[in-house]
Parts: C-alpha cells; sequence; structure tokens
C-alpha cells in the first residue's frame, strides 16, 4: 500500500514537470527536457512498486524501455484543445472525453512495454490494461479541478488537474507492474 501511494506521489510530481513546473519558474526551459524528466519520474514510478523480476537481465531492460515509452506517450500526443474542460470553447462533456482519450493514450506505449514484458515472463497480461485505464480518469481529474477552482485563473485549474492525473497515473503505473 505504501509502495502505491509513493508511486501516486512521483507521478502527481512527473505529470506536473511534464505539464510546466520548472518552465513556470525557469523560462527558456525546453519543454523536451520536462517531458524526458517526466519520462523518467514516470519510469520510476512503474518500477517503485517492486516490479517482480528487478535482478534478472531482463530486468534491465525495463527502465530504458520504459523511460522510452513514456516519453513516446508525452510527445506523440497533444492537449487536443481540451484543457479548459469545454469553459472556453467546446462543451464539458466533449472536453471531458477528449481528456480522458488524451489520458489513455499517454500511457498506453507503457502499457505496451508492460504487456510485452509480462508475456516474455510468462506473467498474466490483463494487469497492463491498468495502466490506460487509470489514464481514462484525466477527463474527471480535469473536470474536478475546473469544478473546484473556477476558471478566473484557468492556469492554476490545469494545475490541480496534472497533479490529480499524474497521481492517476502513477497509481495505474505501479498496479500494472505489480499485480
Amino acid at each position: 500500500m505504501i509502495a502505491v501511494l509513493l508511486c501516486a506521489g512521483i507521478g502527481a510530481v512527473a505529470f506536473r514537470v511534464r505539464g510546466g513546473l520548472i518552465t513556470d519558474r525557469r523560462p527558456g526551459f525546453s519543454g523536451q527536457a520536462q517531458r524526458g524528466i517526466y519520462a523518467a519520474l514516470m519510469a520510476v514510478a512503474t518500477l517503485a512498486a517492486g516490479w517482480p523480476w528487478p535482478g534478472e537481465a531482463r530486468g534491465l531492460l525495463m527502465f530504458p524501455a520504459l523511460v522510452l515509452a513514456w516519453f513516446t506517450g508525452a510527445v506523440a500526443f497533444g492537449t487536443f484543445g481540451a484543457i479548459d474542460a469545454g469553459r472556453n470553447e467546446g462543451t464539458a462533456l466533449r472536453d471531458g472525453l477528449l481528456n480522458a482519450v488524451r489520458g489513455a493514450l499517454y500511457a498506453l506505449p507503457p502499457a505496451l512495454v508492460l504487456l510485452a514484458a509480462r508475456a516474455w515472463w510468462g506473467a498474466p497480461w490483463w494487469p497492463a490494461l491498468l495502466l490506460p485505464a487509470a489514464g481514462l480518469l484525466q477527463g474527471a481529474c480535469y473536470e474536478l479541478a475546473h469544478r473546484l477552482r473556477p476558471m478566473k485563473d484557468g492556469h492554476r485549474t490545469t494545475t490541480y488537474a496534472e497533479w490529480a492525473t499524474g497521481a492517476c497515473l502513477g497509481t495505474g503505473a505501479a498496479l500494472a507492474a505489480f499485480v
């Protein structure tokens, strides 16, 4: 249980870094570098819950594969113009669905890595699906953040949504690797 909470915390920090935690404080810092930090932290969160086979030589390949997978998910998919959760344009339902899809897409590449690793080790495949399922919660995280913190300061609203989304992804990563 403590490991899952730790992974949720790592995920929250990681997703907030991806969302601009560093560039908010140090203008000019590369967005790609932030995504790289995010990817490394999410790989740590994925493995921190106790990947069952860390001592094996095959287990050494997991960290770089997961970093690449998390980075790919962060770079390949944009915001779909949905981070306002329907407050400025579109509708809340449309943006909620797009945010849910975006969260699942962010988590899809590492889920595929876990799926392949589980197949290689002969472990059950279905826990890898917990990761994109946790990503689906991104729509709810953004909607909740907008309801708790009205849009007068949109940046702060998305900050809270990023913390919550990261916690969901970190929890999903821990469960997907450990279960």
